[in-house]
């Protein structure tokens, strides 16, 4: 039978570092043009050479400044509108894509856990990977790296999900944080939130925060209750792979 667990009956939160609670804030209410802008995604693997705000893997200082030089270039103003600055940053090519953001927010609990850099607590799939990874580690690496079996540990049971734990979709195509997650006063899970950057869909794209309530302690992420409908019909159609994980580095049997 489902549990009927509900946000009243929490009686502990835990969360991610501050740190990365604090980047999620600035990627979240980015200042461009005198305005407040959530980081749109992008991504684009065939500019990886260049900066890393015009590959989706720059951190929001460094899109805040790249938005400022490109829309000062080509002479483009807002006049103080949010979507068409949103539309003026993504046709210039700058934002986040899901393991940019991903990356740089375990980089923090990666640091406040163990004093590292993410790229440290990583194996890249070979010699030279590995050497292109530690001189431009955010740019080389992908929610399939993140998630695969090479550098994550699945996480069987929904009692155990962590902030800092991942959620594989799409056959590593996608990589979304768990950022927070309530127990209750057995130590159960009641609910979690998840952190992501989202290539987007109707009028939502880019960094967000979501929630997942447990209905089911039993049962694994499909059998709970998805705020987001869309993102759980993804799910749903790469349920053969989509699976919750921990970096083996934060791994803790």
């Amino acid at each position: 039978m489902p549990s009927t667990n509900s946000p009243e009956r929490v009686t502990s939160i835990l969360k991610l570092p501050a740190t990365a609670q604090s980047l999620f804030d600035h990627y979240s209410h980015l200042h461009i043009q005198g305005l407040e802008i959530s980081c749109p995604y992008h991504i684009n693997t065939a500019l990886r050479g260049k900066r890393r705000a015009l590959v989706g893997k720059g951190r929001p200082e460094e899109i805040e400044a790249a938005a400022e030089q490109y829309l000062a270039r080509f002479q483009m103003l807002a006049h103080g509108n949010q979507e068409q600055l949103e539309r003026y940053l993504m046709a210039c090519g700058l934002g986040v894509d899901c393991s940019g953001f991903a990356a740089w927010i375990l980089n923090c609990v990666t640091l406040d856990a163990f004093h590292k850099p993410i790229q440290n607590c990583l194996k890249f799939p070979n010699l030279k990977r590995q050497l292109v990874g530690k001189v431009r580690p955010f740019e080389n690496i992908s929610a399939n790296l993140l998630t695969n079996h090479t550098n994550s540990v699945k996480i069987s049971d929904i009692n155990q999900v962590r902030p800092g734990d991942l959620i594989r979709f799409i056959n590593g195509g996608h990589v979304v944080v768990v950022s927070e997650v309530g127990l209750d006063k057995r130590q159960q899970v009641a609910y979690f939130k998840y952190m992501q950057s989202s290539v987007g869909y109707g009028n939502r794209r880019g960094v967000e925060e979501n929630r997942v309530k447990v209905t089911n302690p039993a049962g694994y992420l499909l059998e709970q209750e998805w705020a987001d409908k869309l993102l759980y019909q993804a799910l749903v159609e790469s349920s053969d792979d989509t699976r919750l994980t921990r970096l083996k580095a934060l791994y803790r049997p």
